[in-house]
């Protein structure tokens, strides 16, 4: 049986999990990548390894063709896959490359995800639009496109979303932003309070404006740092029902519980760093542009909160690696 894996980055769930898996039971597996050298340094370096956090045999992850190829574009996946000998199965590893592996499926006849439910999955827009259409989303939301972002002197938000309470929530219709834009307004806010006591005044398009922190901005931007964090819990808790069988294979192989939540809290970690670090790079300068300089004090407060911001992402996900425990291993490998 001959298996084209669809992948980018080297994850340790394919080289110590998958591959081994593979080679026993003998499948025929092309890796198309756009990181195909580190593919193989991993591949390599994995051989005769023991796998991180386990007791036993050392691995075997077989012979896999890794070959370069770029999964994110499907105008180019598809010809790729096309010209290598033809497979029984097209897969990923990713959830971020679930559309581009369901195209590329249907165009080769193979088995596989419907293209629009694996496109939904990723775009909040679409999902909602689903939703509402089926009657079962209750949260009022709009779509927010740059033509629609008015010029100075434009309609207040009130009249263009009309179907809008205030305050509202903005997130980017793919991926988990929330967290960066809290950080960003939590670190604009402590700044203007603590290194500029409390008012800022500088000038926008010509004209000086103030601008002065009130109590109600600080619990505004703590509920979008909150809900920032549940979103990157939330992520967390779809990755890992989305990779349950693999982690069942993982641990099927002798990777331990506590190595597992170990993964699955840095991922967490991985993304509050991600998020945290943009949203006090955002902040930080939307204040060093209002005041025009950077006091020392205003480094030391954006430091302190992007910190917060990783701290309280990585606790957020002990809830999610702790249901590792009760993963039903068993009933995962009897459906692979």
């Amino acid at each position: 049986m001959r298996v084209h894996l669809i992948a980018s980055k080297v994850t340790d769930s394919v080289v110590y999990g998958f591959l081994p898996a593979a080679a026993r039971l003998g499948l025929e597996l092309t890796i198309v990548t756009d990181q195909p050298e580190a593919h193989q340094h991993a591949i390599a370096a994995a051989r005769d390894a023991r796998r991180p956090g386990a007791i036993g045999t050392r691995i075997d992850p077989g012979q896999p063709e890794v070959v370069g190829g770029d999964p994110w574009d499907v105008r180019e996946l598809v010809p790729r896959l096309a010209a290598l000998p033809r497979a029984d199965a097209v897969l990923t590893n990713s959830d971020h490359l679930q559309l581009q592996t369901a195209l590329a499926a249907g165009y080769l006849g193979l088995p596989g995800k419907d293209w629009r439910a694996a496109l939904r999955a990723k775009d909040k827009v679409l999902m909602r639009r689903r939703l509402a259409a089926a009657g079962t989303e209750r949260v009022a939301a709009a779509e927010v496109t740059p033509d629609l972002i008015t010029a100075r002197g434009g309609p207040p938000p009130g009249l263009m979303y009309p179907a809008l309470s205030y305050p509202a929530v903005l997130k980017p219709a793919t991926g988990v932003a929330s967290l960066a834009v809290g950080i960003a307004a939590l670190t604009l806010l402590a700044a203007i309070t603590f290194a500029f006591r409390g008012v800022i005044v500088g000038s926008l398009l010509g004209d000086a404006i103030a601008v002065q922190v009130r109590g109600v901005d600080y619990i505004a931007a703590g509920a979008t740092v909150a809900l920032g964090v549940l979103a990157v819990a939330d992520v967390v808790f779809l990755n890992i029902a989305e990779r349950a069988a693999e982690l069942a294979v993982l641990r099927s192989f002798g990777w331990r519980d506590r190595v597992l939540a170990r993964l699955v809290i840095t991922e967490g970690a991985l993304i509050g760093l991600a998020g945290s670090l943009a949203g006090a790079g955002l902040g930080l300068a939307g204040a060093a542009g209002l005041a025009g300089h950077l006091p020392a004090r205003l480094l030391v407060t954006t430091a302190a909160i992007a910190a917060t911001g990783i701290v309280v992402t990585a606790a957020a996900t002990l809830l999610p690696a702790a249901l590792l425990r009760h993963l039903p291993t068993a009933h995962l490998l009897a459906e692979e």
